[in-house]
């Protein structure tokens, strides 16, 4: 009798999954929250807007002291809901009660959408139509917090019971087996992770100041080391210790130079420590392990050895197995080339970065970053170009010798003008990487040189290059970056 009962039940979810006829999808929204009533009057009226919420439960941390329940019943009026309370023992098994809840309360749904209380709709991108029945995921794509990161989720899937997260913190979607997880569509939905000043959230309220403060990291610390504790060497939760120990350390200290004190130091040491045991080999040859994750702490590993630990050789190391994991990103070649640079190795500088400024950024499904792409690959660019034709702001002989503004001098111009555009946009405000007095310096320097050519100067305005480009000159080089031949 159970197996026939359980094959009628398994008819059943069949049935649900692949039928296409007469059915629109209808999408249950699955939050938790804390002290979220601001985020939550914000956003979920963008959402009722777009027709995207057919039915929402909440569950709320039982901590939360705000009028976070009845922000969503003012902001979803008439939407079916369902919110209660938890007691809270980190965000996979929150995450997974919401969903379990889900399930009871609103079976009907065809779609479950797994969102964050600070979670902002691009309205222009989002079409409750691209959902369908075929799939068993769709993955979109979220704008970090940050501002300078986008990554790729499928927190967006078809309904179904005993769909779970891993991990206390930064947790993991598990879909049961048998789901059409396999199956996943691609849309081009995107959402931004919005911080506004002034708003209350969790993190506020908490005394965290905001999400990327050194309170707010020494909370998720402490989660990871309970995650840690109970799965020890585990790939996902080395790689989310080190990343967060070093977003402490930022927090802590800010950008530029300091002394180095214990409590910066152990940062430091803990980070390198769990970013190194993330590669170690076993992990390295496990299939199920995330590559993503793999190609960022190598990244993060080199930037370590070369900010904190001072290592040229350990450095260099950990950026060319960046670059070999992942040879299209151009974070490593530009970190790798401001490191040879800056230790005399011109040429070594030209050769790590030209391949990544002949390319395009590549999406990946994590750390996609397009302030290293739109900022620091071409000042990276404009300064390891200036160093071929000037050493302390004074032109080398294969400058003087030249008639007219070789075609890499002019690019280089190019290059380091688009990063001074894009670094202090209004999406940038500053160049990370450098100092306003490197950059400026650099800009007097080229402007300076071109004066030492009949019409250089005016060259350099129009954007233009002479004579035939040599063989490490591609012409598609010098067109990507908006030059063309002077007339």
């Amino acid at each position: 009798m159970r197996t026939l009962l359980a094959v009628v039940v398994w008819l059943h979810m069949v049935g649900r999954i692949w039928s296409t006829t007469d059915v629109q999808p209808s999408v249950c929204f699955a939050m938790i929250a804390r002290n979220e009533r601001d985020n939550l009057e914000a956003n979920l009226p963008r959402w009722r807007a777009l027709g995207l919420v057919d039915a929402i439960v909440v569950g709320i941390d039982d901590r939360s002291t705000d009028a976070t329940a009845f922000a969503v019943v003012e902001a979803l009026p008439e939407t079916p809901h369902w919110i209660f309370y938890y007691h809270f023992e980190g965000f996979g098994r929150a995450r997974s009660r919401v969903l379990q809840e889900a399930w009871l309360k609103f079976p009907q749904m065809s779609h479950v959408f797994i969102a964050d209380p600070d979670w902002e709709p691009d309205a222009s991108t989002i079409k409750k139509s691209d959902l369908d029945f075929l799939h068993g995921a769709f993955t979109f794509t979220i704008f970090d917090r940050n501002s300078h990161t986008t990554r790729r989720s499928h927190w967006l899937v078809r309904h179904q019971p005993n769909i779970t997260f891993a991990y206390r913190l930064h947790e993991q979607l598990i879909l049961p087996f048998g789901h059409q997880s396999t199956r996943m569509k691609d849309l081009q939905w995107q959402v931004r992770e919005v911080e506004v000043e002034g708003r209350k959230s969790w993190h506020s309220m908490l005394n965290h100041g905001h999400t990327q403060s050194y309170k707010r990291y020494l909370f998720d610390l402490e989660l990871l080391r309970q995650d840690e504790a109970d799965l020890g060497d585990d790939a996902h939760v080395l790689y989310y210790r080190a990343s967060t120990s070093f977003a402490a350390l930022e927090a802590l200290t800010g950008r530029g130079q300091h002394e180095i004190t214990p409590e910066m130091k152990a940062l430091i040491d803990d980070g390198i420590d769990a970013y190194k045991r993330r590669l170690a080999p076993h992990h390295l040859a496990n299939p199920m392990t995330h590559r993503e994750q793999t190609w960022a702490s190598a990244r993060f590993l080199g930037y370590a050895y070369q900010f904190f630990r001072f290592d040229v050789q350990e450095a260099t190391h950990w950026y060319n197995r960046c670059i070999e994991i992942d040879p299209a990103r151009a974070d490593c070649p530009v970190y790798l080339a401001k490191l040879q640079r800056e230790h005399g190795s011109i040429v070594s500088s030209w050769a790590a970065i030209a391949p990544a400024l002949k390319r395009s950024l590549p999406e990946r499904s994590f750390a996609n970053n397009f302030y290293v792409q739109d900022c620091l690959l071409p000042l990276e660019g404009g300064l390891t170009l200036l160093g071929q034709f000037a050493k302390g702001g004074q032109p080398k002989p294969n400058f003087t010798a030249a008639t007219e503004l070789p075609p890499k001098f002019v690019l280089g111009w190019r290059l380091l003008r688009t990063a001074q555009d894009s670094c202090t946009s209004e999406k940038f405000d500053l160049f990370v990487i450098e100092t306003a007095d490197t950059v400026a310096a650099a800009e007097a320097t080229f402007r300076r040189l071109a004066t030492l050519k009949p019409g250089g100067t005016a060259q350099l305005e129009t954007g233009c290059f002479r004579g035939a480009p040599h063989e490490d000159e591609q012409r598609s080089l010098l067109e990507k970056w908006g030059l063309r031949r002077c007339e």
